[in-house]
């Protein structure tokens, strides 16, 4: 199983909700808080925060049309927004010297540390 199959895998575990609806807010309204908390870290480096902010902003106004007025959420444009968003974290990651592997790793000890009857002990997932 290569990383990001293990790590998508990890998040499934970990986006526990009760309804497929609750599961489709929890992404949009979860990644534009955490770019609010990177553009925090970042704000007088002037790295890329304002783009990853209007990224994340452009898929939360894609699932918030979705579920909220009913409009058939466009794949196609979700995918390219998704890019954009994936692209500001790879810049980040090259400008400040981070790697994936790195911000896995960092996160599912977070997660473990912070909720271990849910994810079970973090060396299955380390492994």
């Amino acid at each position: 199983m290569t990383l990001t199959e293990k790590y998508a895998t990890f998040v499934r575990q970990g986006a526990l909700t009760k309804t497929e609806r609750d599961a489709q807010f929890l992404g949009p309204i979860g990644m534009s808080g955490e770019a609010g908390e990177v553009q925090e870290e970042l704000k007088d480096r002037g790295v890329g925060e304002a783009d990853l902010a209007i990224a994340t902003a452009k898929v939360s106004e894609r699932f918030k049309k979705h579920l909220l007025h009913y409009k058939p959420l466009d794949r196609d444009a979700l995918v390219k927004e998704m890019g954009d968003v994936l692209w500001y974290f790879f810049h980040i990651c090259n400008t400040e010297g981070l790697t994936f592997e790195e911000i896995v790793e960092a996160n599912v000890v977070k997660l473990c540390e912070r909720r271990p009857a849910q994810y079970g002990d973090m060396k299955s997932w380390l492994q």
